[in-house]
């Protein structure tokens, strides 16, 4: 490693800091931090209560401590759980639990994006404390990877909670529906989030029919997907038929066919008819008696549109309408629950590392711009940045900066050529498959490219045809 006291090995311990995960984060924190100050002693803290911290890591001489929880009064850790960098380059004092004086001391507390103490960073030298500026922009940035850890650790306590105070009719459901989210399927804890999954609970053991509305990108099928699971059907099958996609005779024969529909390939399952709205009159028409018929498939619809006004308007069906109205659950748009942005951005970082091995997070200013903005397009947007944001990062931490030009908020830094080739790319092979509804063979044609050289664009671009076949 080049030496600490350098800017490319202070760089290098800030790396090494963003690279960590898991139960070793902590401690490569701590470590850096002692290492980047020269500092015998360092330690990362979360708050407990106003008065008491406990570490998440300690490190001393040269190697990891204990835990161990310590009163703030009469040190100067209490300044900084005020929020306050605090540097004392020569003094004396009492280290905290321990009997060991110090002489230089400096700490910076962990904000989260609401500017709340989460806790803090500190080091205790036995020699004096000087700081250089790119000392202290280190701990800066270390300080910060701390800040992500701790909110993600908040927020992963919330959603554990949030999961515990709902009350499940049916063990296997609650099995289920805990499985869903460890497959980080269906990510967030906000209340409104919380509403629907209660519904998807309540209604899943059933075999009512199923209306899910909301904007496009919303997830309205891995909704329909989860109410599957948690039903008596999840060992049969799951079919998701587009009503939107193909011309209307072709349509019609994929749906009755005796023998080959999907409503037969669905039987004993569950069949999604997703774009309900866009569902040709004559087909509307059909669609009812087989409805009546009493088939053993569970229905479940989906749309981005108002049933009700596509009714008094003359374009569906008043009776298809009320057969399908059973049980309506409206999917929240990401801006009705911004408190779980921060997880689903986590999650989306997570992806992308175990998909290509780039491991990046954001600044605390970034997530906190990420967390107000629109999103128009909902969680599938809000993807897309993410992964927009990842490819062109040139840091390990993403900036304000980068994600305001992806929003269209700032002007941000000009790209290098290949960085602007890259992301039309990536713009112009989303739009294709959002217009082909993932279907590769369509948008290889559109494209005029053949298969193979298609989906190696898709890799390469970090795409994949599945994302863009959800509603």
């Amino acid at each position: 490693m080049a030496g600490t006291d350098t800017l490319d090995g202070l760089l290098e311990l800030a790396a090494l800091a963003s690279r960590a995960r898991g139960d070793g984060l902590h401690a490569t924190l701590a470590r850096a931090f002692a290492r980047t100050l020269k500092a015998s002693t360092s330690l990362i803290s979360h708050a407990i209560d106003p008065g008491h911290v406990r570490t998440l890591a300690a490190y001393s001489d040269g190697a990891p401590q204990p835990n161990y929880e310590y009163a703030l009064a009469g040190t100067p850790c209490a300044a900084v759980l005020r929020g306050e960098v605090v540097h004392q380059e020569s003094g004396t004092g009492r280290m905290p639990h321990s009997s060991r004086d110090y002489r230089g001391y400096y700490g910076v507390p962990i904000t989260s994006g609401d500017g709340s103490v989460l806790g803090h960073l500190c080091a205790f030298g036995q020699d004096a404390l000087p700081l250089t500026h790119h000392q202290r922009m280190i701990c800066e940035i270390l300080a910060g990877r701390a800040s992500g850890e701790l909110q993600r650790l908040r927020a992963e306590k919330l959603r554990r909670a949030s999961e515990s105070r709902m009350e499940l009719e049916r063990a296997g459901l609650l099995a289920r529906h805990r499985h869903l989210h460890d497959q980080g399927e269906i990510i967030g804890a906000s209340p409104t989030l919380l509403r629907a999954l209660e519904t998807v609970s309540r209604v899943a053991p059933t075999d009512a029919t199923v209306l899910i509305s909301g904007e496009t990108g919303t997830g309205k099928e891995l909704f329909a997907r989860a109410i599957h699971a948690a039903s008596r059907r999840a060992d049969s099958a799951f079919i998701k038929f587009d009503c939107a996609a193909r011309p209307s005779r072709l349509r019609t024969l994929e749906l009755f066919a005796d023998g080959e529909g999907a409503l037969d390939l669905a039987s004993g399952g569950t069949i999604l008819l997703d774009e309900i709205a866009e569902l040709a009159p004559d087909m509307q028409a059909r669609l009812l008696p087989a409805l009546q018929e009493r088939i053993d498939v569970r229905i479940i619809v989906a749309t981005n549109r108002d049933l009700r006004k596509a009714v008094s308007e003359g374009r569906f069906r008043e009776d298809l309408y009320y057969r399908l109205n059973v049980v309506h659950i409206e999917m929240p748009p990401l801006n009705r629950r911004r408190e779980d942005i921060p997880l689903l951005v986590a999650h989306f970082l997570a992806q992308i590392a175990k998909e290509s091995g780039v491991r990046k997070i954001y600044a605390p200013e970034a997530v906190e711009l990420l967390a107000t903005a629109d999103w128009p397009g909902n969680i599938r947007q809000l993807q897309n940045v993410v992964r927009q944001n990842v490819a062109l990062s040139q840091t390990p931490i993403v900036p304000v900066e980068l994600v305001q030009q992806s929003l269209g908020g700032g002007p941000g830094r000009l790209p290098s050529f290949d960085e602007a080739r890259d992301e039309f790319t990536r713009s112009y092979l989303s739009q294709i498959l959002q217009i082909t509804g993932g279907n590769v063979s369509q948008a290889a044609r559109l494209a005029k490219r053949n298969r193979t050289d298609f989906y190696k664009l898709l890799g390469r671009h970090q795409l994949t045809p599945e994302e863009f076949k959800q509603r």
